[in-house]
């Protein structure tokens, strides 16, 4: 989910975040690139990865605890660290509820969540800002990519956007794909018909890709001028299936969430039931195995009913073959992914399901958080280019300089 004992987290590594001058590669290249302008950049809309999308939430006398607000108007939440560190009104407000019947989800009564600063950056920049809405340096996301971008001529609200998400769902989350067809749309008319690039990372791939199987071909070729896909879990990560089963601990900055409740949150949380291992990860290989029996991709449902994750099981089935599914947009595709990362695989569970793993094996080929098979089905969209990045994990790689470096080439059409 995002830290996981002793190994890469599932959204980035926290503890690698560096001090760095913001912006310096960003000033470099266009010191190198003097004939590119603001007004010569086409537009580019960057889409976060799972737990990355600032949220926001407003309470209307909400079925919360007596000792939690319960009124109260549009505030951060994820992540607050003053109302994350009150965790019994925290939880519930992260939590979602499911239908089976209708196949919706549906949050604590009265409480409503929304993405921060949809078509700006500040959603995506920072995963945490203080109450009086500073940011909080050591929780950096996409800070210094932004700050590059934007010193090398790109303009936030110009030619330069995020498109942050409701992350606990899958498809359409908040009516998302509605919204990006408007961001899109709108940033290519303002660019003097320009198409418009995106830049996903991680499960943001996921999203985008299931926006685009919504368009047809002339909307494609229109308004989209390329997809950049940076660190795709396209069939899956095996780090999901620990987090529905164990949990997994999570810490960012002061806060830290007990592995029990990160647990109970993401078995009805979409998005991660989304990520489990396709057969195009590890075939029928067991994913999980104890002392009496093991699991494949097929057995997931049976792994759901051995741990009592009834609303788990029933969003797996309802999601069904969805991810291996997802169609190639058809438009020009950039695969982008670090590679040589020590990276979970599967897991032995010897003391039984309901303690941590006795055991983790890994492969050493993916980022530190997708493995490699699951990051090379890029390559079945049949790129106009590749590239992998050695030794830089999952989080690094959209804040490594040659990865930003890698974009320009492509936006400027060097690639």
């Amino acid at each position: 989910f995002v830290i996981a004992e002793g190994s890469e987290d599932f959204l980035f590594d926290w503890a690698s975040i560096k001090n760095t001058t913001l912006g310096l590669e960003g000033k470099l290249w266009k010191e190198m690139n003097v004939q590119f302008d603001s007004d010569s950049l086409p537009p580019l809309i960057l889409i976060p990865g799972l737990t990355a999308s600032g949220l926001q939430d407003k309470l209307t006398k909400a079925d919360l605890p007596l000792v939690c607000d319960r009124t109260k108007d549009w505030e951060r939440l994820w992540i607050e660290p003053a109302r994350a560190a009150r965790m019994n009104c925290f939880l519930p407000q992260l939590a979602q509820t499911y239908d089976a019947a209708t196949d919706t989800f549906s949050n604590t009564e009265g409480v409503e969540m929304e993405p921060i600063d949809f078509g700006g950056v500040h959603g995506v920049d920072y995963f945490a800002y203080t109450a009086l809405g500073n940011p909080i340096n050591s929780t950096a996301y996409m800070a210094s990519l932004i700050a590059n971008l934007e010193s090398a001529g790109y303009v936030v609200g110009q030619n330069l956007g995020a498109a942050p998400y409701d992350w606990r769902q899958t498809t359409n989350p908040g009516n998302w794909n509605s919204m990006l067809e408007g961001l899109i749309e709108e940033m290519y008319t303002n660019n003097g018909n320009t198409p418009v690039f995106i830049m996903a990372h991680s499960m943001g791939n996921l999203e985008f890709t299931s926006f685009m199987e919504t368009k047809d071909q002339e909307w494609k070729d229109q308004y989209i001028g390329g997809f950049i896909s940076a660190a795709a879990p396209w069939s899956g990560a095996s780090l999901a299936i620990r987090a529905l089963v164990s949990g997994l601990n999570f810490t960012a900055g002061p806060l830290s969430v007990d592995p029990e409740d990160v647990k109970a949150l993401v078995q009805t949380f979409g998005s991660v039931i989304w990520m489990v291992p396709t057969q195009y990860l590890m075939g029928e290989t067991p994913v999980v195995v104890t002392d009496t029996t093991s699991y494949n991709y097929q057995q997931f449902g049976q792994l759901f009913d051995a741990i009592g994750a009834t609303t788990t099981k029933e969003i797996w089935e309802a999601l069904g073959d969805s991810l291996v599914t997802l169609p190639n947009p058809n438009v020009p595709v950039y695969c982008l992914y670090g590679t040589n990362k020590q990276t979970e695989l599967w897991y032995e569970y010897g003391d039984g399901l309901d303690n941590p793993p006795t055991e983790i094996h890994y492969e050493t080929g993916g980022d530190g958080v997708v493995p490699l098979q699951s990051l090379l089905k890029c390559l079945d969209m049949n790129p106009v280019a590749s590239r992998s990045f050695n030794l830089v994990s999952h989080g690094e790689l959209i804040r490594d300089p040659l990865f930003f470096n890698e974009i320009m080439k492509i936006v400027t059409g060097e690639i």
